[in-house]
């Protein structure tokens, strides 16, 4: 008996069971490694979105225990926080010459703290906008940064910006450039009240 001869289904011309078996077995395990790379492509990509997250949220938390852990000793009494920051900065607005007070400033410990609160807050800025999430997380990602820096900053550096206003030092131009990045109401020398004005 020829087994090759099944009339119209020659095995030399289509093959034979287990050649057809193999490449539907093969098409299905294409079809399958297809969805499996698929979808973890879309795993990587949450994933991605997840660990930016949790680092943004990481660093928040970082500025707000560094913002705490903001100290100024007054009068052998230790002032932390926003306390802290208030009472440096209006002890600097209210000294009469500002040139003195400038000098004074920039080589203070609590001004670096406040340069180093200032850099964390401009480097959790480029992360939202260079995240891999969703507009509205990156928006309102935003929104509390702009919130932190409203409650915990705003009134304190506006203090500094407006005794520095007229002072062309890099360092007066760095925290007046911040500041009115992230306020509402920025100060600059065509806005400020003539009676501020020295």
């Amino acid at each position: 008996m020829d087994i090759n001869n099944f009339g119209r289904f020659n095995s030399d011309t289509w093959g034979n069971v287990g050649e057809w078996v193999m490449i539907v077995v093969t098409i299905i395990t294409i079809v399958f490694l297809y969805i499996t790379f698929r979808e973890q492509r879309i795993t990587n990509r949450t994933q991605v979105k997840k660990n930016d997250l949790d680092f943004i949220l990481h660093l928040f938390d970082k500025l707000q225990s560094d913002f705490e852990g903001y100290l100024l000793v007054e009068d052998k009494k230790d002032f932390f926080g926003t306390t802290a920051l208030y009472k440096y900065t209006k002890g600097i607005a209210n000294t009469k010459n500002k040139h003195d007070a400038f000098h004074f400033y920039k080589n203070q410990l609590e001004t670096d703290n406040i340069i180093y609160l200032t850099y964390s807050i401009d480097i959790i800025a480029d992360l939202i906008k260079d995240a891999s999430f969703d507009e509205q997380f990156k928006m309102l990602l935003t929104k509390k940064l702009k919130l932190f820096f409203k409650l915990k900053l705003e009134f304190p550096l506006g203090l500094l910006v407006k005794s520095f206003l007229l002072l062309e030092e890099d360092l007066a131009i760095e925290i007046r450039n911040f500041y009115n990045k992230y306020t509402d109401t920025p100060i600059t020398k065509e806005n400020l009240i003539p009676t501020e004005n020295y």
